[in-house]
């Protein structure tokens, strides 16, 4: 038994995502994408019914669907020119390696639990037993809270992104902010850079389909659409049941 998030493809909060990191800033909507995420957590070990279950599930998947769009925005303005590539892959990578951890914590939680596991019985019993073993759908779902916890707290540790200070006009704070990731002289570079793509920034959606941008426009719809005809998300999703029956 593993529980799987499917409500984190709740793409819709894509649409308002991008408006709202441009207006209020990376930092701000990535903390409310964790206050989401944490909410979820919550209220999946306590849903009082299936109704409730339901709307933390939502609740969840717009945390996740925000934060598919910001954090790879952010991790792209904040990182040193030679690092931008790998940083942003790592983002991917940190997804995949989520959803492995997700079947290995389940799998001890399913382990530990034992031959009682999902056993509701009349007798008294504490809070672990009911949530890790006679209830154990909510432990699995509990255990997301750590870090949700660990995501909301490291995100008041780190900077505004210099590239929205700049659209802002706060380019005292973006220097600095460019200074402590990748030093004076790379922060000068980097700085005129940043103001020299404000300026040029212009034009309107239509554009995406202008010549030049076919190619890698073609290449950013059909790469998603060919994996989910592969079958990967039918795969992740019963993976478990797949496994035990093979």
């Amino acid at each position: 038994m593993v529980i799987r998030d499917w409500s984190s493809d709740v793409c819709s909060s894509d649409l308002f995502a991008g408006p709202l990191t441009d207006k209020f800033g990376r930092k701000p909507v990535l903390i409310l994408a964790a206050v989401c995420l944490l909410i979820s957590c919550v209220w999946c070990v306590f849903p009082n019914g299936p109704a409730g279950l339901i709307i933390a599930r939502i609740i969840g998947g717009l945390g996740v669907g925000i934060t598919s769009m910001a954090a790879p925005v952010y991790i792209s303005e904040v990182s040193p020119p030679a690092l931008r590539g790998r940083l942003v892959s790592y983002y991917q990578l940190s997804i995949t390696l989520g959803i492995l951890l997700s079947f290995l914590v389940n799998t001890v939680i399913l382990n530990i639990a034992g031959d009682k596991a999902g056993v509701i019985t009349s007798e008294q019993t504490g809070f672990f037993k009911w949530a890790f073993v006679s209830e154990i759908w909510r432990g699995m779902f509990g255990t997301e809270t750590l870090p949700a916890v660990l995501f909301l707290a490291t995100l008041f540790c780190i900077p505004e992104s210099p590239r929205w200070l700049v659209k802002q006009g706060l380019g005292d704070n973006a220097f600095k902010t460019l200074v402590r990731i990748c030093g004076k002289t790379e922060a000068q570079k980097e700085f005129g850079q940043i103001n020299e793509m404000l300026k040029m920034e212009s034009g309107n959606v239509a554009e995406i389909f202008a010549p030049q941008f076919r190619r890698p426009l073609a290449i950013g719809i059909l790469l998603p659409m060919f994996a989910h005809l592969s079958g990967i998300g039918a795969v992740m999703y019963f993976a478990p049941k797949i496994l035990s029956q093979a």
